[in-house]
């Protein structure tokens, strides 16, 4: 689990290098290695705010919902809802 944590951490922090579409799949795989992964703690403050930001993130999803436009942006919209779920 570490591994993963420092290699989508370091991802995200050289965000910037990647194309709109590579930052957005970044962001999609951090949620599930990374928050799905902090989700399994017996810290219940660390849960707590491990599950709020999932619900915010569902919250963000209904608003800003819609049809997304293009087979890529569909497949990141589908798995962005599934790795909610999943969370």
């Amino acid at each position: 689990r570490r591994i993963f944590r420092k290699l989508f951490l370091t991802a995200e922090g050289n965000v910037e290098r990647f194309s709109k579409v590579e930052q957005a799949w970044i962001k999609e795989f951090s949620l599930v290695a990374i928050v799905r992964n902090e989700l399994f703690t017996d810290d219940s403050f660390l849960f707590n705010k491990r599950l709020n930001f999932v619900k915010k993130q569902f919250v963000e999803l209904e608003v800003g919902g819609g049809d997304p436009d293009g087979d890529e942006a569909s497949a990141l919209f589908s798995f962005h809802l599934e790795a909610l779920v999943e969370c």
